[in-house]
């Protein structure tokens, strides 16, 4: 199940994204940190659930990006 964005849950994995943009502004290359933390919201889930995400930071030229998708697109 993938969760829509939202405030709470950007400010719980904020330390990983600030995390992963120090290690690819280092490397000069894409990263990725993976972490997960336990999320209940208030009114639509009767249970907290563990929520997995990943932080990331592409170097990818946005262009290239759109070359690839467009190559792995049904035609």
């Amino acid at each position: 199940m993938n969760l829509a964005s939202n405030a709470v849950l950007d400010r719980l994995a904020e330390p990983a994204m600030r995390a992963v943009r120090r290690l690819s502004k280092k490397s000069g290359e894409t990263e990725h940190v993976y972490g997960e933390f336990r999320y209940k919201t208030k009114k639509t889930w009767k249970y907290e659930r563990r929520i997995l995400y990943k932080a990331e930071v592409t170097r990818i030229p946005t262009a290239i990006r759109r070359i690839i998708r467009a190559l792995l697109s049904p035609t």
